[in-house]
């Protein structure tokens, strides 16, 4: 019960947000978080984008949004993760998939189900990555893959509702 209430006053607040703001934001990766061990460099990125309400209907009708977003650094580590932010149409929850393309043995994990959409969002555009503690820049990279209406047996182009195909940026580092 706390939960859904947290969830609501948070989706509240982003509905908000995205109500009062200017729009017309170019979307771009932004650096989160940075934190340094000795195991490695962890950074947490987002993708800014100007969510429309369209693609809240398109998602409460049952179709995905997928990206496949990696990141790489120039010590020669990469991620690949393929994530798809999908809503369950019986009890409309979102959950967040993500798949691992280039680990070994592969790797799959499924979020905690949302009650709001708009918070949901707000996870599903943040990547996290590790690399090595001697790497000077890494690459961040995202792009929007087609979605499957399989209602309507049809791959359906969000880029038009996100405002981007694909974006990168380069973070340094040192």
């Amino acid at each position: 019960m706390v939960n859904q209430l947290k969830d609501g006053v948070v989706g509240l607040a982003l509905f908000l947000s995205q109500w009062l703001s200017a729009g017309g934001q170019v979307p771009a990766i932004t650096l989160a978080h940075i934190q340094a061990s000795e195991k490695g460099i962890y950074i947490t990125t987002s993708i800014s984008i100007t969510v429309k309400e369209q693609l809240n209907d398109l998602l409460d009708a049952g179709i995905p949004i997928r990206l496949r977003m990696q990141a790489s650094s120039d010590a020669g580590d990469t991620l690949t993760l393929l994530r798809t932010l999908s809503c369950n149409i019986s009890d409309y929850t979102y959950t967040i998939i993500d798949s691992s393309v280039n680990m070994k043995p592969a790797y799959r994990a499924v979020s905690k189900r949302y009650t709001q959409a708009l918070v949901a969002f707000k996870d599903y555009v943040r990547f996290e990555a590790m690399v090595s503690p001697t790497s000077r820049t890494i690459h961040f990279e995202a792009m929007l893959l087609p979605s499957k209406a399989s209602q309507l047996n049809r791959s359906v182009d969000m880029s038009s509702l996100l405002g981007f195909q694909k974006i990168s940026k380069t973070f340094t580092l040192r």
